[in-house]
């Protein structure tokens, strides 16, 4: 650039070659833009420099054969071609880059080679073959190590506790990895976006998703299973400043890693009782509530008896034993308010078998350890999260309760957001609601460093329970709020950032052993009780739709020993952002039930208006779609697919529920007869901070609120019929159908608030 500056440059052609093995059967986990992936954002940093408009920069694909006139391990792999303002050409140079080989996982080449950049010297001389030297630099000194050494090392260690076995059945087999590495790499911002060189974040990212992968080909190779929950991989790459930004001494580089042991969490589901291959609650005849005391004022429970009545006497034994062993989980999950007691009794002819009395719920410690980020930071962690649940706890119309306990110990909250009980009422039935009115669900932090959706359910909490304007949509529509479903990353995150406040810290992105927790969503038996906080909400309410609200990386995400990209466990690239705010709809595809697909166009209708009505939201997908498209889908569609809808990027697609595979992770896949429509908004918010978070959560409330808006205008009223049994009673029945259709014109009217109070008297207890 300084040799191109005040020459009076018109075009400049960035010209970068394929990358392709020349064998068809090699096996590269480099895509052919591998070079161009590692030059973003070329485009910007020319177009700034020389004072050029976007058309003035063009990227040109050299073709694979014509790059190969070099010796193995160099690459001619950049060209960069100036004309003047008649189209003279005035510059003409090129780069060789070096490049190793490798395999992506340690004494594993089946699993594809990967091919970072590497240091040394280049020899040129006119009309000869080039010459080349390599110089190993300190993270390929460490990469070394940590696949030569550390993995072969868990390796064994895996093999050692599962007695030469290793198998999902047995996860997690440690506690945590620690890899605490000095470098001395300060990050380098580009003055673009969010953009920013970090060789620390990049090391962050390959040591976590190279060690998730290690260890799920470990369990394919001995048993035909992945391992997906081995245990905590916590990569800790420290520049030469503190997290105040104040510089430390400098010394050589150096890495320790740590493996500790796994030890019985804080809070872990008891596994004594086995029925079959389940830990099962014997089904009782019926269940009776014996006994209710309430405080001195008789306005709230103090305690509850509840019998479960069996058949025999061996059944009600055995449930006994059962409840004792979940008694810590049972104060967790019955979801009753802090400080409520329940006796459990199980009788079988009149005989009480055995009482079970819960621990009864407890917030978390208030003293737990967090780290504080620096100054600035609006990221949601879980102390203050629990702050602010206990300020909105206070707003008419809401209500906070535990969901359940994480595999750390730590609580699980939902949030009710529903128009104010009247004065006489004490207690809120969600059953009533729920069939009195459409429920949306909206679930933040699945994965725990997409930060903005946190934000985004806390700010449209407070503003349902406090803005008339929006209050009033709850006469039409309940709402209930997830805003931490993975509390455990959520924790890891939040010390993560202390140090390094912008990086992705995708060691945060699952729980506390590194699994992805959906899977196990519809899991009974899981040991990791936040995969279960969706289902513990959903059966409460049976939901109508529900969003997932997800992120995706604020910069470039580049793992240079994974093939200079986003890790191989992603079916498609996610190397650089696509759209400030996207959308993905899965539905099931049933000619015979064609309101599923209406439904899901309704839904993907209505937030594409809204996004395209928000002139800042629709500008920044424009921008980065234009981005999205020039650095990966005008190449690769395939790996940077694009699914436009009214300007949005909008995946959508239908799927026969009994043979794909998204059904063991979609209400709306499992029980489409239930959950209409079960979708995602990503947001580019790992790790967003300052305004740019608030932007973010924004544009999460934006899709949310369309969401709403589409629920709320689609609600039917309730019928209610009367039947005359044999016997001379009366079956009185009550029923709803669940329906989303497209928008009207017009939005909800201004006399809605008025009928929500009769929703609000008849779902009282």
């Amino acid at each position: 650039l300084p040799r191109l500056e005040s020459r009076g440059i018109a075009a400049v052609d960035l010209l970068f070659a394929e990358f392709r093995p020349a064998s068809a059967t090699a096996k590269w986990l480099d895509l052919p833009t591998r070079w161009l992936q590692e030059w973003f954002p070329a485009q910007e940093l020319v177009q700034r420099a020389l004072g050029l408009e976007e058309g003035q920069v063009r990227l040109r694909m050299i073709p694979a054969a014509e790059a190969r006139n070099v010796p193995p391990g160099l690459a001619p792999a950049y060209r960069v071609v100036a004309y003047d303002a008649q189209g003279e050409l005035i510059h003409d140079d090129d780069l060789l880059v070096l490049y190793d080989e490798r395999p992506y996982l340690a004494a594993m080449p089946e699993f594809g080679l990967v091919h970072p950049s590497a240091a040394g010297v280049v020899l040129r001389a006119a009309q000869e073959m080039p010459h080349a030297w390599h110089a190993a630099t300190d993270e390929q000194h460490f990469w070394d190590f940590y696949q030569q050494t550390i993995l072969p090392a868990l390796r064994n260690h895996v093999l050692d506790v599962s007695r030469g076995r290793p198998t999902p059945d047995n996860e997690p087999y440690f506690e945590r990895l620690e890899v605490d590495g000095y470098f001395g790499w300060p990050d380098e911002p580009l003055g673009v976006y969010e953009e920013f060189i970090s060789v620390g974040e990049a090391l962050h990212e390959d040591v976590y998703f190279n060690t998730l992968d290690y260890l799920a080909a470990l369990g394919e190779s001995f048993c035909g299973r992945p391992i997906a929950a081995g245990g905590q991989v916590l990569p800790l790459i420290h520049d030469y400043s503190d997290a105040r930004g104040e510089p430390l001494p400098r010394e050589a580089a150096r890495a320790t890693v740590t493996l500790h042991a796994w030890q019985v969490p804080a809070f872990m589901p008891g596994r004594g009782i086995v029925a079959g291959d389940r830990r099962d609650l014997p089904q009782p005849l019926r269940v009776e509530v014996s006994e209710v005391e309430l405080d001195a004022a008789g306005r709230a429970v103090r305690r509850l008896g509840v019998t479960l009545h069996y058949a025999g006497a061996p059944a009600a034994e055995f449930a006994a034993r059962v409840l004792a062993q979940w008694r810590d989980l049972a104060g967790a999950q019955t979801g009753l308010p802090p400080g409520v007691e329940i006796e459990l009794r199980c009788s079988a002819g009149g005989r009480v078998a055995g009482v079970v009395t819960p621990a009864a719920y407890a917030p978390d410690d208030e003293a737990e350890a967090e780290n504080a980020p620096r100054a600035g930071s609006l990221v949601v962690g879980p102390r203050q999260l629990r702050t602010q649940l206990a300020e909105l706890d206070d707003l008419p119309g809401v209500s906070v309760w535990p969901v359940g306990r994480s595999y750390q110990g730590r609580t699980g909250y939902a949030v009710d957001v529903h128009l104010p009980l009247a004065t006489e009422q004490t207690h809120l039935s969600r059953a009533k609601l729920t069939l009195q009115k459409p429920t949306c669900f909206v679930v933040a932090r699945h994965h725990a460093n997409e930060v903005s959706s946190t934000t985004a359910a806390l700010d449209l909490i407070r503003d349902l329970a406090t803005e008339p304007a929006l209050r009033r949509w709850l006469a039409r529509v309940n709402l209930v709020f997830l805003p931490f479903a993975n509390p455990d990353g959520a924790a890891a995150h939040y010390a993560l950032m202390a140090e390094h406040p912008h990086w992705k810290h995708h060691a945060a992105r699952f729980n506390a052993a590194g699994m992805e927790i959906g899977i196990d969503l519809f899991n009974p038996d899981t040991a990791f009780g936040e995969a279960r906080f969706r289902w513990e909400i959903w059966r409460r309410w049976l939901p109508d739709v529900i969003v997932d609200n997800h992120g995706v990386p604020s910069h470039e995400w580049c793992q240079p020993f994974a093939g200079y990209n986003s890790p191989p466990r992603f079916r498609v690239s996610y190397h650089v952002v696509q759209a400030m705010l996207y959308g993905i709809i899965t539905y099931v595809d049933d000619a015979a039930r064609p309101g599923l697909r209406r439904a899901a166009e309704a839904l993907r209708s209505a937030v594409a208006h809204d996004v395209a009505q928000t002139d800042w939201l629709h500008a920044r997908n424009l921008f980065w779609l234009a981005r999205y498209e020039a650095y990966g889908h005008d190449w690769l569609p395939e790996t940077s697919p694009v699914d436009l809808h009214n300007d949005m990027l909008f995946f959508f697609h239908g799927v026969e529920r009994a043979k794909d595979e998204l059904m063991r992770r979609s209400f709306a896949l499992r029980y489409p007869e239930i959950t209409l429509v079960d979708w995602v908004t990503e947001v580019p918010d790992e790790t967003a901070q300052g305004e740019y978070l608030r932007e973010c959560a924004e544009a999460h409330r934006i899709a949310n609120l369309a969401m709403l808006r589409v629920a709320a205008e689609s609600a039917q009223p309730m019928q209610r019929s009367l039947a005359a049994l044999p016997d001379g009673r009366v079956q009185v029945s009550f029923t709803r159908a669940r329906r989303l259709e497209a928008l009207p014109a017009g939005g909800i009217g201004a006399d809605d608030e008025g009928g929500g109070e009769a929703h609000s008297d008849a779902a009282g207890d």
